[in-house]
């Protein structure tokens, strides 16, 4: 046989065999699932509050953080097309496993200020970066039946020791693997995977210290102290030349909640924020902040009210801003302050990085003051 019987042979035999081979890979990795959010629009929430030290954040080391996802997961798994017919490809019988794969901010600190800024140096973000990707995996999760083209959301625990730490920074990557029958296929195994954003913030500060007039905010004391100021307030605030108790820096009740009614995670703050004092969540959504949906209420005692429906906040998600001492790292920073001039009113509003100027930064924060104040309550979740 000469070599043009052999260059003959092999355009007959290599497409066939590398048609048999992805044949052979296609079957045993036909596999699909698609990950994407839960009906109240986020994967997981904390109250970082219940990080105040002691004993603190071990940045280094610890896996204290989050402790459950929720995700919706669905099916995509092509049917088996055989000379005898369709066949669908039910994933049952089986267990599901959530996986976070995640990088650590190494200067964190639970008052957030360690927390890595896009102002920040270059030799600081890699100096604090934890390059070492890490792996935590939740506990399994029994799968009945997940049919093709199905959806169905699933919560998964993490064990105490085994959390995505709260410092986890920079794109997080949520998997789900399953292992189980898929169609007619025993002990198959599906991986689908997904970035996520890091944890992101959102703060809600008692500002009741001051009180807006006009488009100014001014401190009660100065107010009084102020003859042009005082004749400025609404009658409402005054009992002779003292402020009613109403108009008096107070205590602040809130709650934040995010999904549909019925379905909904729900924190609340039951008059337990003093002044100068603030509430902080932390959550993980998707990359696009953009799709974030929930409801913030909060009340005082001087009758301050704030009730906001957000649709996401895109472009926060990796702002940082000194504010009153306090390094807040991610979406919103809400201040919440009476208006004595006309109605109810927020004193400033630091909405997607931007600062109004109507509330002036005095002392920064100091001791119990840097750090949040616990929610009273988690219902939902």
């Amino acid at each position: 046989l000469s070599y043009y019987h052999y260059d003959a042979q092999a355009n007959v035999l290599l497409p066939a065999s590398i048609a048999y081979t992805t044949g052979l890979i296609n079957y045993f990795f036909h596999g699909k699932m698609e990950i994407s959010l839960p009906a109240m629009g986020i994967y997981s929430i904390v109250d970082h509050g219940a990080f105040v030290p002691p004993p603190g954040t071990d940045a280094k080391n610890g896996f204290r953080g989050f402790d459950k996802i929720k995700l919706t997961l669905k099916n995509t798994t092509d049917p088996v097309n055989a000379p005898d017919g369709s066949h669908p490809q039910t994933m049952s019988n089986g267990y599901l496993v959530a996986v976070l794969k995640f990088h650590r901010n190494l200067a964190y600190t639970d008052d957030l200020d360690g927390e890595l800024g896009m102002d920040d140096p270059a030799s600081v973000f890699f100096d604090n970066y934890s390059w070492n990707e890490e792996i935590v995996a939740s506990d399994p999760v029994r799968l009945t039946s997940l049919a093709n083209g199905e959806s169905a959301e699933f919560a998964f625990t993490f064990p105490t020791d085994g959390q995505m730490p709260i410092n986890a920074v920079s794109t997080v990557r949520l998997s789900v693997v399953f292992k189980g029958i898929l169609g007619s296929e025993q002990d198959a195994v599906v991986v689908a995977e997904k970035p996520i954003s890091p944890p992101i913030y959102f703060s809600v500060y008692n500002a009741s210290d001051y009180l807006r007039l006009g488009n100014t905010c001014y401190q009660n004391t100065d107010i009084l102290a102020n003859d042009a100021l005082w004749a400025q307030l609404n009658a409402r605030c005054k009992v002779g030349h003292a402020l009613d108790s109403t108009c008096q820096a107070s205590p602040m009740s809130g709650t934040l909640s995010f999904g549909p009614p019925g379905n909904q995670v729900l924190l609340t703050w039951d008059n337990s924020i003093p002044e100068r004092r603030f509430a902080r969540i932390a959550f993980l959504g998707d990359n696009d902040p953009s799709v974030l949906k929930g409801t913030a209420t909060f009340t005082g005692g001087n009758t301050q009210i704030w009730n906001k429906t957000f649709d996401g906040n895109a472009g926060t998600m990796f702002w940082y801003r000194q504010i009153r001492g306090v390094k807040y790292n991610g979406a919103n920073v809400q201040y919440l302050s009476g208006d004595a001039s006309t109605s109810m009113g927020i004193c400033n509003n630091f909405l997607n990085g931007d600062s109004d100027s109507a509330l002036p930064i005095p002392a920064p924060l100091e001791g119990s003051e840097r750090y949040p104040v616990p929610a009273t309550s988690i219902t939902g979740w």
